[in-house]
């Protein structure tokens, strides 16, 4: 590691914040996508089964 270098790559430690803080922010990130997905499939879902109108 060159001299002055604190961290290997970026990770928590490599955001400038304290391990905590960005595990924290990479933790809310990642609930975020997986909420993000679940409530897309779900409206996929909801519109694949709803009635259909049938024709009289």
């Amino acid at each position: 590691m060159p001299r002055g270098t604190t961290s290997l790559g970026w990770g928590p430690q490599g955001l400038g914040l304290g391990y905590p803080a960005g595990a924290a922010i990479l933790t809310s990130l990642l609930i975020t996508v997986v909420l993000a997905v679940l409530a897309g499939f779900m409206a996929w879902a909801a519109v694949r089964n709803r009635p259909r109108a049938v024709a009289v």
